[in-house]
């Protein structure tokens, strides 16, 4: 009887002459499951197909891997013993067929969650050659672990101070607004309000937990938390967006982010006085580690999706 560890011989090299990875993959998929159907099921081929490759395995070892049975098939003890050669040798052909590729470079991007959604599938797009890896992060976390080898690029509207090794790059602005549903809106005095006429209104805040402790996030509202009645908090600017659309609280919203909310008639803007703000979008690149020409592509591509938003 071959075991997968015998020295070959002329007539075991017979026997192992023409033998398929497939075929051993085919084996390991049954002894996981335990049943042929099962091992199709996971392959996406026929019980037929299966049951071909298992008997055309055995007579190539010249062993019977498998015995059915009216409750189905279980291994036989050939094949419980060869069960661990064969997954070995299946990795050891697996890693012998890929070692030749070459590793695809992987970049890090952190952003807010509506940023994210909003621009990692472009850059995405823009570096086929890349494995992009998307970490969603409030604001303040971003800035705070820049230095600590979490990421390699970070897309934020709030980046102030950085590792010495960061470039930052300026890539378009963002609007931010007030936004309620059509029904509160309905409700306020006409025309172009007051910062007054919203003080004893709540509003939606953002919040997030770390270490144990809630931590508030700057929404950049003129109003001030102090100067707000607090509403409803969200930890993401969308799940906010979903709460004043529900439950008729304001909240202060970057454009973009409400836009399906608006197109959607769920909420709209609201006109206050100076309280339209235009934020600057930034790029922050750890130059150690990010290329100039992945810093360009990553720029265009944001532009360019930006600009097909806005």
């Amino acid at each position: 009887m071959v075991t997968m560890r015998d020295k070959p011989t002329a007539q075991s090299a017979a026997a192992l002459d023409g033998l398929r990875l497939s075929d051993l993959s085919i084996f390991l998929a049954v002894a996981r499951s335990g049943s042929l159907t099962a091992a199709a099921r996971e392959l996406a081929v026929t019980a037929s197909y299966v049951s071909k490759a298992i008997a055309r395995l055995e007579k190539r070892l010249q062993a019977t891997l498998v015995t059915r049975g009216a409750r189905g098939v279980s291994l036989s003890e050939a094949g419980r013993r060869l069960s661990p050669e064969i997954a070995e040798v299946v990795d050891r052909l697996e890693r012998m067929r890929h070692a030749d590729r070459k590793a695809q470079p992987e970049l890090t991007i952190a952003a807010s969650p509506y940023l994210s959604a909003l621009f990692v599938p472009a850059v995405a797009e823009a570096l086929p050659d890349h494995r992009v890896r998307c970490l969603e992060l409030p604001a303040p976390l971003l800035r705070a672990l820049a230095g600590d080898s979490e990421f390699d690029l970070i897309l934020s509207t709030a980046i102030d101070v950085l590792p010495e090794k960061w470039v930052k790059v300026a890539l378009g602005r963002l609007e931010l607004a007030l936004y309620a549903a059509p029904a509160v809106a309905a409700s306020l005095p006409p025309g172009l309000l007051t910062i007054a006429d919203l003080r004893d209104l709540p509003f939606v805040g953002l919040a997030y937990w770390s270490a144990g402790q809630r931590i508030a996030v700057d929404d950049g509202c003129p109003l001030s938390r102090a100067d707000r009645r607090p509403g409803h908090e969200a930890q993401t600017i969308a799940r906010a967006l979903d709460l004043a659309a529900r439950t008729g609280q304001l909240v202060f919203s970057p454009a973009l982010a409400a836009r399906e909310h608006v197109a959607s008639g769920r909420l709209q803007a609201v006109p206050v006085e100076n309280m339209v703000v235009r934020q600057p979008l930034y790029l922050a690149c750890d130059g150690d580690r990010v290329r100039a020409r992945v810093q360009k592509a990553i720029a265009v591509a944001v532009r360019a999706e930006l600009e097909k938003l806005a």
